[in-house]
């Protein structure tokens, strides 16, 4: 006989990878629907602007939060949803250059990505 306590569970964490895939598809809906897509422009090297400390803070509670890796956008989606927007225009970007640059504390595993020694 199955656990109600632990469908609901499984149930909710669910529902909760759902609704950051929909978060995402919502926030880039929004972005092609207006036109506001930017025009490629001349290639420049990355800069981190804002506050990289605050900002790997939130990843970092967003990936603990999380019981899956996770990709960059919904690393975006997570850390808005906890009250934290990234800095920046273009905020995946910006995601993945706070990751790139804490190689010791994250992993890449499939298309996502866990803290170290949780994956």
């Amino acid at each position: 006989m199955s656990d109600p306590l632990a469908n609901a569970l499984e149930m909710r964490a669910a529902l909760k990878r759902r609704l950051i895939e929909v978060e995402a598809f919502i926030e880039n809906y929004r972005v092609f629907a207006n036109g506001d897509m930017p025009l490629p422009t001349k290639r420049r090297r990355a800069t981190v602007s804002g506050r990289p400390a605050q900002a790997w803070q939130a990843i970092e509670a967003a990936l603990q939060a999380s019981e899956r890796p996770l990709t960059r956008p919904e690393i975006v989606s997570a850390c808005a949803a906890a009250g934290y927007e990234m800095p920046g225009e273009n905020k995946v970007n910006y995601v993945g250059i706070i990751l790139h640059r804490n190689p010791g504390r994250v992993v890449k595993v499939g298309k996502g990505f866990s803290l170290r020694g949780l994956a």
